[in-house]
């Protein structure tokens, strides 16, 4: 479970959490992103700037800039798909 703490409105989102936090929401991106109002990628970066702070890494000071929140959702929606893709791959296997 994420355990966040609120700061003027916005979430802090630790380092080691930040996968965790995104993936429901990249999942919503894949999956329901018309039902969402999702754009893309930037969009979804850009709400999730206004509602959290993202923590750079663990020997780094300082937060994600939208730029760098963008990158990781395309990393991450990358991996969900080809995590996906493999399981589908697998099961035609069988």
């Amino acid at each position: 479970m994420v355990e966040n703490e609120p700061v003027d409105q916005q979430v802090i989102v630790r380092a080691e959490e930040r996968i965790e936090f995104l993936t429901p929401w990249i999942n919503m991106l894949i999956h329901h992103k018309k039902e969402a109002g999702l754009k893309g990628t930037k969009h979804l970066a850009r709400k999730l700037y206004r509602m959290a702070r993202f923590e750079k890494g663990k020997h780094e000071e300082g937060f994600l800039t939208l730029e760098s929140i963008n990158t990781e959702i395309i990393s991450l929606r990358k991996e969900i798909r080809e995590e996906k893709a493999g399981m589908e791959k697998k099961k035609e296997k069988m």
